[in-house]
């Protein structure tokens, strides 16, 4: 008995001590886990703080340079300007890539899920890194299948990112020639589903794999077995839909000892690559985890001196199948036209409409499209996709002869064309669904006008900015952005500008005096900008509500979100150019059109 007594002591007393080493253990843990949370917020700040400091005079010298490339400069000095513009966006392209790779290797990145546009996402990219692919003398090839959706549900800004991250390596490394955008849609195993199934652990074996752990040999064979015989509809479970973009180059080629590498940060390809062709390294980092942070996956396949090829998936929803009969059974009774199209236009679009189960007449030649189109029956409306050269002749021969039942959407290489009903600028760079989708709403919109006894002409909207009459308010402390916000804001039409050197006199001056727009830094001394406007907005004064707009080089996480919380209308982040002040007045003007 005493000896079992003791016993028991003996092991109360070893379980006591282990306890308490634990407990030291988990508390070490916890307090490691803490520095490490702090070092990473720390680190965080400092990369904000030095992008702010760099981003200041960075808005004065592209703010400046894209002023002075609207005046009147021969062209040595226009060259000198672009170089300097140039220099400029390379500089900012830097900063940023810096930031955001700190940002995800902390965690701090910020992805908001959403149904976002395909469309819309593709001609954001597209636009941007067009200027890019001119300049190297590389046209941009892009097709997409007919299985792609319109919206898919994913971070949309995110997957700019990632797309233009890719395109602009791409045309960076290619001579002159092509680049090429593919989307399709695949079907794969879940990697997710794959990889749980593919590693089952132990709890006794301390999470090794189940063929590590002699507790679960017999069970695992029995499951082997089994497995042998699993039913096909488990199989389809675990496999999933996912949209598939692809980017691919004819340029130098990467070695397949490389392809693992060039994804790690401040890496890149071959001994030669940084030294000819520049850059941080941190392009391919930053969109592989962004890929991953979007549930998707990364992959290249290169040949040296042949091609790339980078492949990025990114999971599809189950109910977001492209509705092909309901878009067919739309279009049936309509006679759909393509005119003056090249031959490589031509072939995609019958593609497109056979895919579709869809009719197509081609014609090279107006006189053909007018026979065609007289010969219809009356109560046959006839769309017809016109190169936006031939859109105002057709029209007018259309007219002459008294023909109602026409629709003309024109295609080319114009942001618009006058006289048509819809444009596509680059017929080949739509995604085909959302081609149809807006050849459905033209018939649609000829039944409402037609119900309504008259056609309804939808007039186009103007570029131009209807901004002259605005009074404007900037609350900016730096002086010389102060100077560069005058002069963008004056190149504009505005001339009606007050400025102010904190938030808190911000507050007072809006308390005096009514403005359209307030243009409102947000680190300025005595009252940051998010205060002075939260005071604008709810203050008890008389004057009207102006639409403010914050106007920083600060870049920290969720700050735009903030922004809106606190009533601003818009986020203008410096580094801003004349074409950026364009834009957001443009953007201005059309909403209290609208309101």
């Amino acid at each position: 008995i005493d000896t079992n007594h003791d016993l028991i002591n003996t092991l109360e007393k070893k379980v006591k001590e282990r306890t308490q080493r634990l407990e030291q253990a988990n508390a070490d843990l916890a307090a490691a886990n803490k520095k490490v949370v702090q070092h990473s917020k720390a680190q965080l700040q400092h990369f904000a703080c030095m992008s702010h400091e760099i981003r200041t005079p960075l808005n004065c010298i592209l703010g400046l340079s894209s002023l002075l490339k609207e005046s009147s400069l021969d062209a040595k000095q226009q060259d000198a300007v672009q170089m300097m513009i140039t220099s400029g966006d390379l500089l900012l392209t830097v900063v940023n890539d810096v930031l955001d790779y700190s940002k995800l290797e902390t965690g701090h990145v910020d992805i908001e899920m959403t149904d976002s546009s395909l469309q819309e996402s593709l001609n954001a990219v597209i636009h941007s890194i067009e200027a890019k692919a001119a300049t190297a003398e590389i046209i941009l090839e892009v097709n997409c299948d007919t299985s792609v959706p319109a919206v898919l549900r994913t971070d949309g800004r995110r997957l700019q990112q990632i797309l233009y991250n890719l395109l602009g390596n791409a045309i960076k490394f290619s001579p002159p020639g092509t680049v090429e955008l593919k989307l399709s849609t695949v079907e794969k195993q879940d990697e997710e589903t794959s990889d749980r199934m593919a590693v089952e652990t132990c709890p006794q074996a301390g999470g090794k794999p189940v063929e590590a752990c002699p507790h679960l040999a017999r069970l695992h064979e029995a499951v082997d077995a089994s497995a042998c015989s699993m039913d096909t509809t488990e199989e389809e479970s675990m496999r999933r839909k996912f949209v598939r973009f692809e980017v691919i180059d004819y340029g130098r080629g990467i070695p397949k000892e490389d392809f693992e590498r060039i994804f790690q940060p401040f890496v890149q390809s071959g001994s030669d690559t940084e030294a000819c062709y520049g850059g941080t390294g941190l392009g391919l980092a930053i969109t592989s985890k962004l890929v991953r942070a979007l549930g998707g996956t990364i992959d290249v396949d290169s040949a040296v001196g042949v091609k790339t090829k980078f492949t990025v998936d990114l999971p599809l929803a189950a109910d977001s199948p492209v509705d092909i009969q309901g878009l067919k059974a739309s279009l049936q009774n309509s006679s759909i036209m393509l005119v003056g199209a090249r031959e490589g236009t031509k072939e995609w679009m019958e593609q497109v409409m056979k895919d579709f189960d869809l009719q197509l007449e081609i014609y090279d030649s107006l006189l053909d499209t007018m026979k065609s189109i007289v010969q219809k029956r009356s109560d046959t409306l006839c769309i017809a996709l016109v190169h936006e050269s031939l859109v105002n002749s057709l029209r007018e021969n259309i007219r002459e002869a008294k023909i109602g039942n026409v629709r003309l959407l024109s295609f080319g290489w114009h942001y618009n064309t006058p006289g048509s009903d819809c444009h596509f600028r680059c017929l080949r760079r739509f995604i085909p669904v959302v081609m149809l989708e807006c050849l459905v709403s033209q018939i649609k919109d000829t039944e409402s006008a037609y119900t309504s006894g008259e056609r309804q002409c939808k007039k186009p909207r103007t570029n131009a900015v209807q901004n002259v009459d605005y009074r404007v308010l900037v609350a900016e402390d730096n002086r010389i952005n102060q100077k560069v916000l005058l002069r963008l804001l004056q190149q504009v039409g505005i001339q009606n500008v007050k400025v102010v050197d904190n938030g808190k006199e911000a507050v007072d001056v809006c308390a005096q005096e009514d403005f359209d727009v307030i243009l409102m830094d947000k680190q300025m001394p005595v009252m940051n900008g998010l205060d002075a406007c939260r005071l604008i907005l709810n203050g008890d004064t008389n004057q009207r509500k102006p639409k403010i707009v914050l106007a920083t080089a600060e870049v920290s996480q969720g700050l735009e979100q903030q922004s809106r919380e606190a009533g601003c209308s818009d986020f203008l982040p410096k580094p801003f150019s004349l074409k950026d002040v364009k834009t957001l007045f443009h953007k201005l003007s059309i909403s209290k059109e609208e309101s």
